[in-house]
């Protein structure tokens, strides 16, 4: 079964054509690499919802659905078993960690029991090994940790589908390590997982599909003439 679905998907970014007429399907359950840097991250913002209608063309469909042509009240509920890490572990900076795993689990679910939520954060801090930063401002914390602490807020809300902007990005082996772990577990699990990332062997065991968007790096820009991808399976 096909998860994520897109059909004659054209990005275009500062009058910048990023991707044109891409068709590509994704399987339920799969974990898949891109390895093109800055058409990819645009790929993984169409495919999460954020993209504009103006920047857009084509059709993107999650679970069957276009995330875009549905009513408003449908897309907030297909948008809501869709998490986004970003490459940054981008967090609020006058909200306190606690505050801001919290947020999105309150906007979607207010009546979930604010003692078992805050049990379920601190369970997860554990898979990290992490001390109890829930008190601090995400200014008072290393860049590892906040990364670390990405991974905890995407998993809050149960998602079906997890993107991820350069996973593995500035992190030591022990951390990487950790994370490829935790990824592991959500695949076992049944999550699927898209990823924008350089390929290396550490990731290897984890990727079931690796895409390969060809494309100028340096601006981003496709020529009209030469979009392609390679979809190619992991043998085995």
């Amino acid at each position: 079964m096909n998860l994520i679905s897109v059909r004659n998907l054209t990005i275009t970014v500062r009058q910048q054509v990023l991707l044109r007429n891409l068709d590509l399907d994704i399987e339920a359950g799969r974990c898949c690499l891109v390895t093109s840097s800055v058409a990819g991250v645009h790929f993984l913002k169409a495919v999460a919802g954020f993209a504009t209608h103006e920047s857009l063309e084509g059709s993107v469909f999650f679970q069957g659905e276009d995330l875009y042509a549905a009513g408003e009240k449908r897309i907030k509920e297909l948008k809501r078993r869709i998490a986004y890490v970003f490459s940054e572990g981008t967090m609020i900076s006058n909200l306190t960690v606690a505050e801001n795993l919290e947020l999105p689990v309150r906007f979607h679910h207010p009546e979930m029991d604010a003692a078992a939520l805050k049990e379920t954060i601190r369970r997860k801090l554990d898979d990290f090994e992490l001390p109890d930063v829930l008190k601090y401002r995400p200014a008072q914390l290393s860049y590892y940790v906040l990364k670390k602490l990405a991974f905890i807020r995407a998993v809050l809300l149960d998602p079906c589908l997890i993107l991820l902007d350069k996973p593995m990005f500035n992190l030591e082996n022990k951390d990487s390590e950790q994370v490829l772990a935790f990824l592991a577990d959500l695949k076992r699990k049944g999550v699927t997982l898209v990823m924008v990332s350089q390929f290396s062997s550490l990731m290897e065991p984890l990727i079931d599909v690796t895409i390969d968007i060809k494309g100028n790096e340096e601006t981003g820009h496709l020529p009209a003439d030469s979009t392609s991808f390679l979809h190619l399976p992991r043998s085995g």
